[in-house]
């Protein structure tokens, strides 16, 4: 573990002590002070480090293990979304079936049952505009994002379905587009402006029907695939989440540490570097280096926390705009940074704890 040292012909010894060389000349014994661990590093601190590095290590398995596991479902589809999707389809194509009848028959006298009254027309056309942009400014983009997390994890299941899910909200807004066609029609009817005739009336009706169903048709094989669904559980991802409180001591802490290891720290190690480079002693020099480097690493690792910590403070305050996948990268690359930290700190130590310079 010790160091061996060869000086005059003398093998030295590496030991966390101040040794007493003798320098052999011809006529003279001239005594040489080497002192060890210079910077009086202790094994307490060597331990801390150690400790820190085993915690940032276990963090990083809790990390990885998010989203690993397997939820079905995870969108909450029941079975009565089937049953009810399942019940309009029958009226549909109930609806369907007498207008195909009406029209086959030539007989047109219960017409009327399917012409709306103007108010019905109205509330009517103001649901289906309300619905409509519903579709575009909260569940196509929340859609989107769902597709876009499925592809950040590569999971074909979940990327398939997305698509489906978004395929048939085309499908939908298509039916809603042909029933706000269709109102303004029948309020031509009402208002007698009607350029159709009674068959036009009719298949115009039936052709909303067919919408209507295969729309329907298309929602049924939606809601199957989503109870069927399996996707990562990132239920766990919320442990990763400090409070309010944790995060403003937090940055209090980073930017402390941050301004006095650039205002003190580097400065005063940057100044043991030159003592060493006048000294000669190579291993002196190597380890003002590294411990150079592993401040800087520590700097990198403030800015890095303090930038987490702001993204943290966005997702308690809800104003995040992050997806699981994206908070699971962020804390991966996070823990990467402490992990290399440490790594190169205990060696830093090992290396001063075995470090001799002339006293």
């Amino acid at each position: 573990m010790f160091k061996h040292l060869r000086m005059s012909g003398v093998l030295l010894i590496s030991l966390n002590v101040s040794l007493i060389l003798l320098s052999c000349t011809e006529n003279t014994v001239n005594p040489v002070s080497i002192v060890i661990n210079p910077y009086s590093y202790q094994r307490a601190d060597l331990d801390s480090a150690r400790f820190s590095l085993s915690m940032a290590l276990q963090n990083q398995d809790t990390i990885v293990s998010i989203g690993l596991r397997l939820q079905t479902n995870p969108y909450n589809f029941q079975q009565a979304d089937s049953i009810s999707t399942v019940s309009l389809r029958q009226n549909e194509l109930a609806t369907k079936s007498n207008l195909q009848a009406m029209l086959n028959q030539g007989n047109y006298s219960s017409l009327h049952f399917y012409i709306p009254s103007m108010s019905a027309i109205l509330s009517g056309k103001t649901y289906w505009q309300n619905e409509k942009t519903q579709i575009d400014i909260v569940t196509k983009p929340y859609w989107q994002k769902q597709h876009s997390q499925a592809t950040l994890f590569h999971y074909t299941a979940w990327i398939n379905f997305c698509t489906h899910m978004m395929n048939s909200l085309e499908l939908k807004i298509h039916m809603i587009d042909t029933t706000l066609l269709g109102l303004d029609y029948d309020k031509a009817i009402l208002d007698n402006t009607s350029p159709e005739t009674t068959a036009g009336i009719v298949n115009r009706k039936i052709a909303l029907q067919t919408c209507k169903i295969t729309y329907l048709d298309d929602l049924l094989s939606v809601i199957k695939e989503a109870r069927n669904l399996q996707i990562p559980d990132f239920s766990g991802i919320s442990k990763l989440i400090p409070s309010v409180t944790a995060i403003e001591h937090g940055k209090s802490f980073w930017a402390a540490a941050i301004d006095s290891t650039q205002k003190y720290e580097i400065p005063y190690w940057e100044g043991q570097l030159q003592i060493a480079r006048k000294s000669g002693n190579e291993l002196w020099i190597l380890f003002c280096e590294h411990l150079i480097d592993n401040l800087n690493q520590y700097i990198s690792l403030g800015n890095s926390s303090l930038s987490d910590l702001d993204f943290d403070l966005k997702i308690v305050t809800e104003i995040s705009s992050e997806t699981p996948p994206e908070i699971i990268n962020r804390k991966k690359n996070l823990i990467s940074l402490q992990i290399d930290f440490y790594t190169n700190l205990i060696q830093i130590m090992e290396e001063e704890m075995a470090l001799g310079i002339l006293g």
